[in-house]
Formats: structure tokens, sequence, C-alpha cells
């Protein structure tokens, strides 16, 4: 998987904002769902984050893993994530000359409470967020919606 071009993304902290600017919805993520994003979005694969997220968090691999899969098929349903024929490198190799591809999450003295890893989307703003007022005005310079 990799992230949609549509899409635009800022971690504050210990939460994520996410916009997809082709549907107008925009998500937000917290804790687990942060960091899964994180990972996900810098092309690490499941296994990958499953793995990252226990060395964080309260949990053991084989829950994670399938947390991880199920909130990487919700990315994708909601056109977050698309599909990625590259291959995506696992852990060992994500370390090439002496560079890690993506980020990694920091190493915490104590591991978190585990929450699994859920999509909190909104699209009270979406017709707004899809309103383009530098390319779609009308006459008077005013936004107008796209028109598909």
């Amino acid at each position: 998987m990799k992230l949609n071009p549509w899409v635009n993304h800022d971690r504050l902290d210990d939460e994520v904002m996410v916009i997809n600017l082709e549907s107008g919805a925009y998500f937000a993520f917290d804790g687990a769902a942060a960091d899964a994003w994180t990972l996900l979005a810098a092309g690490h694969a499941a296994g990958s984050v499953g793995e990252q997220l226990t060395g964080r968090y309260e949990v053991d691999i084989a829950t994670v893993t399938g947390d991880v899969e199920r909130f990487a098929a919700e990315l994708e349903r909601d056109g977050l994530l698309v599909a990625d024929p590259t291959p995506t490198p696992t852990p060992a190799a994500a370390v090439t000359n002496g560079h890690q591809s993506g980020p990694a999450l920091d190493a915490l003295p104590v591991r978190l409470p585990y929450v699994t890893p859920t999509i909190d989307k909104y699209d009270d703003l979406q017709d707004l967020l899809l309103l383009d007022p530098i390319h779609e005005v009308d006459e008077g310079g005013w936004p107008v919606g796209r028109q598909d």
C-alpha cells in the first residue's frame, strides 16, 4: 500500500489529521491508529507495522497484525491508501546503506495500553473542502463546487 496522491496528512504529537482532497472527507487518528497510519502511509507492510506496535503497546503480534491488516483495508476503502505494485521492504530490508526507509516509532521506557486502531471519519465540511478557490471560480471570482 502507498499514500493516495490526493491525501494530505499531518501528525501533531499523538494525533494524525488526514484530508482526502478528492472526497472532501477528513479523518482523525490517535494512539495506535496514529502510529499505524504513520507507518502504513510511509509504505511499511502490515507485518512490519505490527512488529513495531508490539514494541510500543501492550499487545501480542497476532492481535496487532490482524488489527493493522483490517485497519489498512479500511484505509484503502476510504481512498486514503492505494495498492502499490512495488514490493514493500521487510523490517530487515528497511535499512539500506545505513538509512532506514520511512519513519520508525520511538522506543518508550514503558509499553502503552493498546486500543485497536479505528478510523474517525468526518464529512461535515465535505462541500467546503471540495471547493477550489484558485481554479474553480465563477465570473465574479467566488468559489464553485467541482462539476463531475
